[in-house]
């Protein structure tokens, strides 16, 4: 069953004594950003958004560097397993001018895999995709469904959608009828030997997180910060690698805390003085979430 994955500026983590500091809807838009609240969905890199430097340009120049010649057209399965496309090349869910959703084949990358750091689709492989990981950062990220489910233990598979360009409602999406996963990843110590669990890049770290509106718990590499642990932080972005954002219920501001796992036999360890709590009764890749608190 394909879930649906919330805006990064929407992401609501409750927990039993914490929720987890995801910034506001003030914050400085995306382009391409996260859908910012209705449907919870994720939102694709629109072709023609200016309003990131690194934003594509449009769709004809995705195609390679004469934007004269048209790209060619390929099939919704070739997004999950390319065929249409030629070497070199990979089938992306784009829009057209008039904002109607078409899947072109445009410039790939063999080495953009799951959570790579991109600034465009073309720096992503084939069957995958360039989105936000917050405010300044991309990774890739690769299309999924229900057939096509996403690999490791944490990760879940969510609907996609793309923001029309020249829309000034933030909500005014196209739906790309296909999903992307999320980062099967170690939240407690960034990186693991377990089969199919992903360490994530530099710039960003692995979270756990529970999408506003839905009971899923899952993890993702998001943006870090510069904000030491224990120091006072209003979004999880702020915080170092390793810590997130813990804000007590009923508040605007909270501290960067250390993830922790409680069913660890040693779960004060990384604690530094404090004490390992749980976040209620979570459980990603047999490990617990709890905080250093």
């Amino acid at each position: 069953m394909m879930k649906y994955w919330s805006a990064w500026a929407g992401l609501l983590c409750a927990g039993v004594m914490f929720v987890v500091g995801c910034g506001d809807s003030s914050s400085p838009a995306m382009g391409p950003q996260f859908d910012a609240g209705l449907d919870a969905d994720i939102s694709a890199v629109a072709p023609g958004t200016m309003d990131a430097a690194d934003a594509d340009a449009s769709v004809d120049a995705q195609a390679g560097e004469d934007a004269s010649v048209s790209p060619t057209p390929c099939e919704p399965t070739d997004l999950l397993e390319p065929k249409t496309c030629g070497a070199g090349q990979a089938c992306r869910a784009q829009l057209d001018a008039e904002n109607n959703l078409v899947r072109l084949c445009s410039a790939a990358n063999e080495t953009g895999t799951q959570a790579a750091r991109c600034t465009t689709d073309a720096e992503c492989a084939a069957g995958f995709t360039c989105v936000p990981a917050g405010p300044d950062v991309r990774v890739c990220a690769k299309y999924c469904d229900e057939a096509n489910p996403c690999p490791g233990a944490t990760a879940l598979c969510f609907p996609y959608r793309i923001p029309k360009p020249d829309s000034t409602d933030p909500s005014d999406m196209v739906d790309a009828e296909i999903g992307v996963c999320t980062t099967a990843c170690d939240f407690v110590r960034g990186a693991s030997s377990v089969s199919g669990v992903v360490m994530c890049p530099s710039g960003t770290d692995c979270e756990a997180v529970r999408f506003r509106g839905y009971a899923d718990w899952t993890t993702t590499c998001m943006q870090t910060g510069t904000v030491a642990i224990g120091q006072p932080c209003s979004s999880r972005y702020e915080c170092v690698s390793g810590a997130t954002c813990a804000v007590p219920a009923g508040e605007q501001k909270g501290a960067c805390r250390r993830w922790c796992d409680y069913n660890a036999p040693d779960r004060d360890a990384l604690c530094a003085g404090q004490r390992c709590l749980p976040s209620g009764n979570v459980v990603l890749g047999g490990r617990r979430v709890g905080m250093c608190i």
